[in-house]
């Protein structure tokens, strides 16, 4: 089969509504985090409420890879494909830089801010982008190793992964034995697409979705009350209290399988209504815009800091009403944004360039090394 009679697969709706639902999530950390309600006084009921939300929300990272793991069974080197997210990322980085720059926003200026917005990927400006462009770059490659593989060496590969990458680190929480960095590690990306890579090639866990949701709940919780447990526990023993990184680690044993559990609900989910899933996908279409705007480094502080300021707000129901309507803002408001930007990357003709661009260099990567650079099929 060529290229050319490659048909590009249909969206599923209900994965495109998880893609959804952890993109909110994810803005939900960088409410909870750079709107420093994180920092609030131990016990009281924001200090509870903002690390059950956190906990919850943790999910959202391991869920896109695992969503990406389960749709990358391609084993073709696509340029084009890291070229658009280079080229997108800059553009938006560095134009949040600008506008920044000329609202006051960034009153001075400042040889790291110019180069955070320029090189956002190189400078870790996104950390997930810059993980993920790294996951992209190297995805062919585990797809043609998971093609090799039969059912029961699969398996034995996505235990041994966990077990290392998981299992272990969340024993001996207090040293990054691995230096996974709580799962900011291309390493532990490698392991979630082992494991979504299963489920997708051999369709397994079909069991109903609401049992997987009661999963989700379930090990999000054992996640939190650990966090406190174990900060009572380490109180008798020691100042230094790591609880945090038992909680946070998106490598984390009981955080993995959270993550899990909530992909199998979302991966049973039917949505029947033609409608609804036209909606769903064309906001899950901007969600990669709406992280690399409201988290460029030139204004995620004053987004959440002076704009929304949930710190302003700390009681109830204020607070709830706060999140509520700053959460939805943010998302809304950089989702049509991002649909602008993506109309404008259209029209401007980039994706027919970087396909060009990753056709002459597969030709002069396949020339210099006179052998096919991974299969194009």
């Amino acid at each position: 089969m060529s290229e050319k009679t490659i048909k590009k697969a249909p969206r599923q709706s209900n994965f495109e509504l998880l893609r959804i639902v952890a993109m909110v999530m994810i803005v939900t950390l960088h409410y909870l985090g750079k709107g420093k309600l994180l920092e609030t006084e131990a016990g009281s009921l924001t200090y509870y409420f903002a690390y059950a939300l956190e906990t919850l929300c943790l999910v959202s990272v391991n869920i896109y890879v695992l969503i990406s793991g389960y749709f990358m069974k391609s084993t073709s080197f696509k340029f084009n494909k890291i070229l658009d997210l280079w080229i997108q990322t800059i553009v938006i980085s560095f134009g949040a830089f600008i506008i920044a720059r000329k609202t006051g926003i960034l009153p001075e200026f400042k040889y790291d801010d110019f180069y955070y917005g320029l090189m956002p990927i190189t400078h870790n400006s996104y950390w997930f982008i810059t993980t993920y462009f790294v996951f992209c770059a190297i995805a062919p490659f585990l797809a043609k190793t998971v093609d090799t593989l039969d059912k029961k060496q699969h398996k034995n590969v996505c235990a041994v992964l966990v077990f290392l990458t998981s299992v272990l680190p969340t024993v001996f929480f207090t040293v990054d034995w691995l230096k996974i960095s709580k799962g900011y590690h291309i390493v532990w990306f490698i392991t979630l697409y082992f494991v979504a890579s299963y489920i997708r090639k051999y369709d397994t866990f079909k069991k109903s979705p609401f049992v997987y949701l009661l999963g989700f709940v379930g090990f999000s919780a054992v996640s939190f009350i650990l966090k406190f447990v174990i900060q009572k526990v380490w109180s008798i023993f020691s100042e230094k209290n790591p609880s945090d990184s038992f909680l946070k680690g998106y490598n984390m044993l009981f955080m993995f399988l959270a993550s899990l559990f909530l992909f199998l609900a979302f991966k049973n989910i039917k949505i029947d209504s033609k409608i609804l899933s036209k909606i769903i996908i064309f906001f899950s279409s901007t969600t990669l815009y709406v992280y690399l705007i409201h988290e460029a480094p030139a204004i995620r502080y004053y987004l959440w800091g002076t704009i929304v300021n949930p710190r302003a707000h700390m009681g109830f129901p204020d607070l709830i009403v706060n999140y509520i309507i700053g959460v939805g803002a943010v998302y809304i408001g950089c989702s049509l944004l991002g649909f602008i930007i993506k109309l404008l990357y259209s029209l401007l003709q980039l994706p027919k360039l970087t396909l060009a661009i990753n056709k002459l260099l597969i030709k002069l990567t396949e020339k210099i090394m006179n052998v096919p650079f991974i299969s194009k099929h």
